[in-house]
């Protein structure tokens, strides 16, 4: 019986020393397979997009966007508050010196000047009088010096009084066209509210503010292209005619102004962006932008990679100026990887030249 028993067990021993000498062998191909990958990957090229450097025109400018205003623009603005009562001139009239551009209400200042007038005459008088009766005897030096200092006073009086009431007009200064007014007739005008903006005759210009890192570049003289929304796909040109020596500590800019000829059809107060041309090449070494990472590049050489330091110049959102550390005949990586290392092996494909 023993035996027997010893015989039927006997089978499934068997299949359970076969069944693990299977799983074993499977484990050992799949992890051999595995490493044969492996190693085939590590082996295997790279592939990489590849380009040789371009030729082509670059511009290095400055860009700063500004508004049109004329050289010499005042305002025009009542020093009294008053009610504005006529309006003698609009936008666009040509005025001359002196001539009255709008009138503020003046009765209550005029019936003060009526009576300081009064009041002038009468001291007048007085301080005439004593001036006769003080060489006769007939008055004292201190009423003589009284009557002499309230005369005074009266005409200062006087004389400020008729100031104010001139207050009341609005008078251009110099030969200027109006380019702008504000406020109507029955308005309440605050004292120093500019009703009226003058522009003496003569070119319009440009006001833009450059950045305090771009001012060192930029010079007198220098040639601008322009562009408007009010003229689209049109470009304009300008020269740089004074910077300031100031410059705006809380916006870390200086101003630039920026001469315009006198067919140019911006009107004052557009919104004009500039490019202050710093320097032109017509035959720049070219290479994409996305080739440069942190002042470097990636060369092929006999199928490996290798990492070269470069000097730029303009850089441009598809292209890039090379001015050293890559020659014309140089394959550049156009997109190199960060895990690209020195030395691996490369499957190159050539960019298509646009």
């Amino acid at each position: 019986m023993v035996v027997s028993t010893s015989i039927r067990t006997g089978k499934p021993l068997v299949r359970q020393s076969i069944m693990k000498k299977y799983i074993l062998y499977t484990l050992l191909f799949l992890g051999g397979a595995a490493a044969l990958y492996g190693l085939w990957s590590w082996l295997k090229p790279t592939t990489v997009e590849v380009t040789t450097p371009t030729r082509g025109p670059v511009v290095d400018a400055v860009y700063a966007s500004g508004t049109v205003e004329p050289e010499v623009m005042y305002p025009v603005a009542p020093r009294v508050t008053a009610r504005l009562t006529q309006l003698l001139a609009d936008e666009g009239d040509v005025v001359a010196p002196g001539q009255v551009l709008g009138k503020l209400e003046a009765a209550d200042l005029t019936a003060n000047l009526m009576e300081l007038k009064a009041r002038e005459a009468n001291a007048k008088a007085q301080f005439e009088r004593e001036q006769r009766l003080l060489p006769q005897g007939g008055t004292s030096q201190a009423a003589f010096d009284t009557a002499q200092a309230d005369y005074r006073a009266a005409t200062q009086a006087r004389k400020a009084a008729e100031a104010q009431v001139g207050f009341t007009q609005l008078t251009a200064m110099v030969t200027s066209t109006v380019v702008y007014r504000q406020g109507e007739v029955g308005e309440l005008i605050p004292a120093n509210t500019t009703v009226f903006w003058l522009a003496e005759p003569g070119n319009l210009r440009i006001s833009v503010q450059v950045d305090e890192e771009d001012i060192p570049q930029v010079q007198l003289g220098q040639r601008v292209l322009m562009r408007s929304d009010a003229f689209p796909g049109k470009s304009f040109e300008g020269r740089v005619t004074s910077i300031t020596p100031k410059g705006d500590a809380e916006a870390r800019s200086f101003r630039v102004r920026v001469g315009l000829p006198s067919d140019i059809p911006f009107r004052i107060g557009m919104t004009v962006e500039t490019n202050i041309i710093l320097r032109t090449e017509d035959n720049a070494l070219l290479i994409p932008t996305s080739a440069v990472s942190s002042g470097k590049v990636w060369k092929v050489v006999n199928g490996e990679a290798h990492q070269s330091v470069v000097t730029t110049g303009v850089l441009g959102p598809d292209k890039t100026e090379i001015l050293g550390g890559v020659s014309p005949s140089d394959i550049i990586v156009v997109s190199p990887e960060a895990d690209l290392e020195n030395g691996q092996k490369l499957h190159t494909e050539m960019r298509t030249k646009k």
